[in-house]
């Protein structure tokens, strides 16, 4: 530089400039190799460790590239599984990784795979597999940490490889599960946390609720696996187990299309999910590019949307009948098709496979080939309509282009997919919910149905298909916004783990116990555990102590036991065995022999909860008390502990129970007294519908009116109903209506054990035998009558019963409680009446009454009008024809009836002895409950799904469960 004064310009010592330019060099310098580091901090790696099944990598690969593509910071490990047979999917992501730097690829060391008869169960299969893999991941990722100068922030596992969750808890990284299928099947799987490791699932199982289901779900949808005796159960179970250690679960879907599911999984108890789909590749290492080219050319010479694609999956084929009967469907419907065969026919077998003359017939209009490119067949203009096996990456792809899919599940959870597709969100053309290769076969007759259906271009379903998924993936879309989240997440990891500490600790201090007291009767105990297993189901801080009352009767104790058996969160602790009192008593009033006993307990009760709250270190938010065991409010409130009442009846029958408080304790109802104005009832009650103890001067009135005193120690009362059905008398309780200021309302039902209860009573033959015999009968084609546990008539009235069934000519199922023989038949029954019978009906002495309900072949209950059995009937939509027998089954007939319309009243105020029911009056009615239009028909069906909405997420007594903890945590604090 030399020092010379240009034109315009200072001058300055060359010496000087010198100095300055070194100066501004090293600083130069120095900002670049700061902003180096800087960039170098930024950086992070994750670890893919993926199922090498096509459909898994294919999806998984395409997050790889949009995490990578959204953050330049991300690099990916991708540890590459080697099983036999799956060098496309090797092969597949080689290319991925030849294309994009920032994505590396590890061989794992090989393992030898299962033997090969494990395959007859593939998930069982695959879980040893990578039972076996632990070990050589986490040898490969120590390696991987000693030698990469970048953190590792996170490992990506397959929902197959979630028992590597082990290796990342191991090595101090987080694991983030990622489903290439869909958050229904994921709430499907956490559900299956409800069951116990060998609790196979049955085809004759009743309708399932799943949280994030809105519809029940049919056994028949399930995957293949949760029917496999073989492991297959036992796998899924034990990956269920991983979910919950997953730091995140990130799944191939959409907000817009599975909002519902997204919601129900939210509630804290599972990890976060990120839906960040669709993510759709494009892959088919089976195709040559000539066979490509002459596919699109093919297409390319067809009209717009007028093509039928049929595919069935990598592993989707069918047999010569069946492939035999879809070519027959497509000649006869005329529809355009290109058809993905697997194994395309040719001149020499073409006879065996499809109709005479099929492959000449079709020139022009239709082809056939083994593999396709799916997603540039369904891009093209020319495709109009999908025929598909409905694995997940399909059914994305059919809602990206916007072609509607007609529904032929095959394997995995290809059932469960099409069954949400068609009933769930109205986006598929049913053709088969619940097919199973080889399990029957779909004639052409009904394939070309749906067919004509699925081209028809006016359907709802066409209008719904169109561009649903595409805003989701743009800036500022749901997914573009969830993968964001996800992104923060893993890269906050070092303030994320304190943080987690800091939340473990907190949450320890929160942990509650509720103690509960229910009577032993099996109806009352039924619906008390299921409100158990609800309350900790909902909240995982939550934990319950069962105060086994001893009883007469063992099989109360032997289900208790059942359900404990599968509940680690549910505890059981016997009461001291007490002297009951006297028959005498029980004879004249059996709720004055409960009040008594009841209060013999309380002192047994008292000494063991001491022991509970001296021993337990997580404090006791509330007693549940049964209707029965108010008494034991005296001991809550001694020890300071709140009590709340559980009624297993409804809220109908605590508005009478409060209404008695208007009386005097010696105040007896008489059957000439007037008809009641009671808050809570729309009609005026007659008083021929009141329990028996209303009326009985031994004690049975003032044990109810003794009763009802409690009601108001409590903090709030639990009842088994729904707002939906029950809205009056809660609204008539909850704003002033009574006397008497009542305690909070929470209706949390219907709770009713969809497993059905043990029953000692009922083998597994005879079980079996009664379903068999349902199976054979028409659908909604068979009256079931059942009059509870203590149901029976005397030898009059049951045969008049016969001879009301054999009149109406009805198909039958009954359950007689001590079903006469062909010895005492006479005494019993018509002459002649169980040769007549056969094949249209059954007597049988007990039956799985949730089972027989829940079966397609009932259209109608003769009931006792239990509540418990009208909640499920309900629950089923069965309507019911009322004949209550003893309790307050008279009052629940008569609301029913006269306040519901959910109910063909045969007798609302008949009592056992009181008179004769004729034969005549029970046909009449019979005819009328089967009636298929009448108008309680179309009523219990509305009812039926109000009772369901009601329990699932955002439904009325999923709020109210809510508050209801809401107010026992916010007591113990």
């Amino acid at each position: 530089i030399r020092g010379r004064k240009a034109p315009h310009q200072f001058w300055f010592p060359s010496c000087i400039l010198c100095w300055c330019g070194r100066k501004i060099i090293r600083k130069e310098i120095e900002v670049a190799k700061k902003s180096f580091q800087l960039e170098m901090k930024k950086k992070a790696e994750l670890i893919f460790c993926l199922l090498p099944g096509m459909g898994h990598i294919v999806s998984s690969l395409e997050l790889a590239k949009l995490l990578i593509n959204r953050n330049h910071h991300l690099s990916i490990t991708i540890l590459c599984i080697n099983l036999p047979h799956t060098s496309s999917s090797d092969a597949f992501i080689r290319s991925i990784t030849a294309s994009q730097p920032q994505i590396k690829a590890v061989d794992l060391p090989h393992v030898e795979p299962p033997p090969q008869e494990l395959w007859s169960s593939p998930a069982h299969y695959i879980w040893t597999f990578t039972l076996a893999l632990v070990p050589h991941v986490k040898s490969t990722l120590q390696n991987i940490l000693s030698s990469h100068s970048i953190p590792v922030i996170g490992l990506v596992l397959d929902l197959f490889c979630s028992a590597i969750i082990d290796v990342g808890n191991d090595l101090g990284i987080p694991s983030y599960l990622f489903m290439p299928s869909n958050v229904g099947f994921l709430s499907l799987m956490f559900s299956l946390r409800k069951r116990q490791i060998g609790d196979v699932f049955k085809d004759s199982d009743p309708e399932l609720l799943v949280p994030g289901f809105v519809d029940p779900v049919p056994p028949s949808v399930l995957p293949d696996a949760f029917f496999n005796k073989e492991g297959g159960y036992v796998a899924y179970y034990k990956l269920v187990q991983r979910l919950k250690e997953a730091k995140g679960i990130i799944a191939n879907t959409f907000s817009e299309l599975e909002q519902f599911a997204i919601d129900a999984l939210s509630d804290h108890q599972t990890p976060p999910i990120y839906a960040v789909g669709p993510l759709i590749g494009q892959s088919n290492p089976n195709l040559d590019q000539a066979q490509h080219d002459r596919i699109l050319k093919w297409l390319d010479e067809q009209p717009g949307s007028s093509v039928v694609y049929l595919c069935f999956g990598s592993r989707g084929s069918f047999a010569p009948p069946q492939t035999r009967e879809i070519a027959l469907a497509l000649q006869q419907s005329g529809v355009r098709f290109l058809w993905a065969m697997r194994s395309a026919p040719t001149t020499h077998n073409e006879e065996r496979i499809l109709p005479e003359g099929f492959l000449e017939w079709m020139e022009g209009r239709g082809m056939i080939c083994e593999w396709a490119p799916q997603v540039e067949v369904l891009a093209h203009k020319a495709i109009g309509g999908f025929v598909s096996h409905c694995g997940w990456n399909s059914i994305l792809e059919s809602l990206w282009f916007g072609v509607p899919i007609l529904t032929w599940p095959i394997y995995a959870e290809q059932q469960l997919n099409a069954f949400r597709m068609v009933r769930e969100f109205g986006l598929a053309e049913e053709l088969r919910l619940d097919y199973r290769r080889g399990s029957d076969l779909v004639m052409a007759e009904e394939i070309e149905k749906g067919l004509k259906q699925l081209m028809n271009r006016d359907n709802a379903v066409h209008k719904k298909v169109k561009e649903m998924a595409r805003n989701a993936v743009l800036t500022g879309g749901s997914s573009f916004i969830s993968v964001g989240k996800l992104i923060d997440v893993m890269t906050a990891l070092s303030s994320e783990n304190s943080k987690t500490k800091r939340v473990g600790i907190t949450e320890m201090k929160k942990k509650a116990e509720v103690i509960l007291i229910s009577s032993p009767g099996i109806g009352h105990l039924t619906s008390s555990l299921e409100f158990a297993q609800l309350l900790i189901n909902r909240d995982n801080r939550l934990s319950v102590t069962v105060l086994c009352i001893k009883f007469p009767i063992t099989f109360s104790d032997s289900y208790i036991r059942s359900v404990l058996a599968s509940q680690p969160k549910i505890k059981l602790i016997d009461l001291p065995q007490v002297e009951p009192p006297s028959h005498e008593i029980l004879h004249k009033s059996p709720e004055h022999y409960i009040w008594t006993f009841m209060e013999s307990l309380k002192p047994h009760v008292k000494a063991t909860m001491q022991d509970i709250l001296s021993s337990y270190p997580t404090p006791v938010v509330g007693l549940v008390l049964d209707f029965f065991c108010l008494s034991m409010v005296d001991v809550g409130n001694e020890l300071g502990i709140p009590s709340y009442l559980f009624m297993t009846s409804n809220v109908g029958f605590s508005a009478l129970m409060l209404s008695l408080l208007n009386r005097r304790i010696e105040d007896v109802f008489n059957d000439s007294d007037p008809e009641l104005l009671i808050p809570g009832f729309p009609d005026p009650v007659p008083p021929s519908v009141l329990p028996d103890a209303a009326f009985n001067k031994d004690g049975g009135y003032a044990a109810y009116y003794k009763l009802a005193q409690r009601f108001l120690h409590t903090k709030g009362i639990i009842v088994n109903t729904f707002s939906e059905l029950e809205q009056f008398a809660i609204d008539a309780l909850s704003d002033g209506q009574t006397q008497t200021q009542t305690p909070p309302i929470y209706a949390v039902g219907p709770l009713i054990d969809l497993k059905g209860q043990p029953n000692i009573n009922i083998d597994q033959a005879q079980h079996d035998k009664i379903l068999k015999w349902l199976d054979e009968q028409p659908p909604s084609s068979v009256v079931f009558l059942c009059f509870g546990s203590m149901g029976g008539f005397g030898p009059s009235q049951t045969r008049e019963v016969a001879l009301a069934l054999q009149r109406s000519g009805v198909r039958f199922l009954w359950a007689m409680r001590s079903p006469p023989t062909s010895d005492d038949a006479d005494r019993t029954l018509p002459e002649g009446f169980l040769e007549w019978m056969e094949g249209r009906g059954m007597i049988c002495g007990w039956a799985p009454q949730v089972e027989v309900l829940a079966h397609k072949a009932i259209g109608g209950f003769v009931s006792h009008c239990g509540w418990n059995s009208i909640l499920e009937s309900l629950w089923f939509g069965v309507p019911i024809l009322t004949w209550p027998i003893y309790a307050e089954q008279q009052l629940n007939a008569f609301r029913m009836v006269r306040e519901f319309g959910l109910a063909v009243e045969l007798r609302l105020d008949y009592r056992r002895g009181s008179d004769l029911v004729m034969a005549e009056e029970i046909e009449k009615r019979l005819k009328q409950l089967m009636d298929r239009d009448n108008m309680v028909n179309k009523k219990v069906k509305e009812m039926k799904e109000k009772a369901r909405k009601a329990v699932l997420t955002g439904g009325s007594s999923f709020i109210s469960v809510g508050k209801l903890i809401d107010n026992m945590m916010g007591s113990s604090s």
